[in-house]
């Protein structure tokens, strides 16, 4: 390990703007780097962006062993897919990053929180930071380790869960309920359209599976009910791969009508079919790259797509954006 070395090269000032306001409603943007080591880092200008505007730092780092990031972004949230071997890494937690929680769910290794900041644990794996000042270290301390985290901007946590609501539940999660919210994380973090037809939808559906992850893992579990928007988009979440989906199955589910619901969607900025066929579409995307050698009649059948000419049209609506 080369500590010094990495605190040299590592640090960096946030680019964030002087107001927590974001430019754009509907702005979308991705990051993906994957290095051996410091040396391949270092030269990586996608690693040097994303350790400054997340205000990290790599204060240790095992030489030679792959570092894999691939996060998407919206103005109030990001969402991060990172696999990582033994590290230590220091969130310093200056200027606007005081302003941002974030939520942790541990797929392979161990990850621990050195700090003396005030988060939430839940078993198995699980845990929030609030936002802040404190300064907040983590570790892996496996030779293997995966975790995707949700970077998420005080506005919209606040409007979700408070610090004071906030609670660490001594029952232990049931994680493969959260995997449907989990798998559309990964899948985002994976797309690569980021043109605004895409970016509006996954926006809204980035927003609500925040706030249902953000609610079932640390909210009150003996609080109000979830909006209507989000019973309805948790059961989309579910359920897209199959192919004969309708609204009204949806709004059976949530027992409301479908005018309802349709208005319920249209207050989001979206609609019943434009929400199903982003997921559809990030989901059929991140199998495709997963899994090269699938074929893409399988995918089809996976994604819930109808034809294989859907499945086609929403790959070449992906291309024609492609960064």
């Amino acid at each position: 390990m080369n500590s010094r070395k990495l605190q040299q090269n590592f640090i960096r000032e946030p680019s964030y703007g002087t107001s927590l306001e974001p430019r754009s409603l509907t702005a979308m943007s991705r990051t993906t780097f994957h290095g051996r080591g410091l040396e391949e880092l270092q030269i990586s200008r996608a690693a040097m962006e994303f350790l400054a505007t997340t205000n990290l730092v790599f204060e240790q780092l095992t030489d030679s062993k792959l570092v894999s990031v691939r996060s998407v972004s919206f103005p109030q949230v990001r969402f991060v897919h990172v696999h990582l071997p033994e590290s230590r890494v220091l969130w310093p937690r200056t200027v606007e990053s005081q302003h941002t929680a974030t939520l942790i769910f541990s797929r392979a290794g161990r990850f621990k929180i050195l700090s003396e900041a005030k988060f939430f644990t839940r078993s198995p794996g699980v845990a929030l930071i609030p936002p802040g000042k404190t300064a907040i270290r983590f570790e892996t301390t496996e030779p293997i380790n995966e975790a995707i985290y949700l970077s998420i901007r005080e506005p919209l946590f606040a409007d979700i869960l408070s610090a004071q609501q906030a609670n660490s539940p001594a029952t232990a999660l049931n994680v493969q309920s959260l995997q449907p919210l989990l798998t559309f994380v990964m899948s985002a973090c994976g797309i690569t359209n980021v043109d605004n037809p895409v970016a509006e939808p996954l926006q809204t559906a980035a927003y609500e599976v925040t706030r249902s992850l953000l609610m079932a893992t640390f909210g009150d579990q003996e609080g109000e009910q979830p909006s209507l928007f989000t019973r309805a988009h948790s059961y989309i979440m579910k359920h897209y791969s199959e192919k004969t989906l309708t609204i009204q199955q949806v709004a059976a589910h949530t027992d409301t009508s479908v005018r309802n619901l349709q208005q319920t969607f249209q207050k989001e900025g979206t609609s019943f079919t434009e929400l199903l066929h982003t997921v559809r579409s990030t989901a059929a995307l991140q199998l495709k790259e997963e899994f090269p050698t699938l074929k893409l009649i399988q995918i089809a059948e996976k994604c819930g797509f109808g034809s294989l000419s859907s499945l086609h049209r929403a790959f070449r609506s992906a291309r024609s954006h492609r960064v």
